[in-house]
């Protein structure tokens, strides 16, 4: 079974580098650099698993985590941001993030997040 990952991120080198990452790992990647046009892909298309940050333009990481919500209850979102406070993981956590991880971070440490969270919604 082949994974489908939303990677939304508006630093061009660190969603290339993390697309080609993802990619090299087996998974099946599109990419937005703004949770605007992430939302679009996301109403077209059916993703495993969302890899957004917080501090994008036209849509910020937590609007689009709520607009997520209110297409698809179910799938997984993983936030990704330098721009860390209790206010915005608490945020994130009660609009259904499963995960909050910190920038700067190895891509080794977000793997290993997505096969844990991927394989725990397998077996539901």
């Amino acid at each position: 079974m082949s994974y489908k990952i939303l990677l939304v991120e508006d630093d061009f080198n660190t969603l290339q580098g993390l697309k080609t990452f993802l990619e090299n790992e087996g998974f099946c990647v599109d990419i937005a650099d703004n949770g605007k046009d992430a939302y679009t892909l996301l109403q077209d298309g059916e993703y495993s698993i969302v890899i957004t940050d917080i501090n994008m333009p036209f849509m910020d990481g937590l609007n689009f985590l709520s607009k997520i919500r209110n297409l698809d209850e179910e799938i997984p979102v993983v936030v990704i941001t330098a721009y860390s406070n209790i206010e915005n993981m608490v945020v994130a956590f009660d609009l259904g993030a499963v995960e909050f991880i910190e920038k700067p971070f190895d891509p080794d440490v977000l793997l290993e997040s997505v096969k844990k969270i991927l394989s725990i919604n397998l077996e539901l």
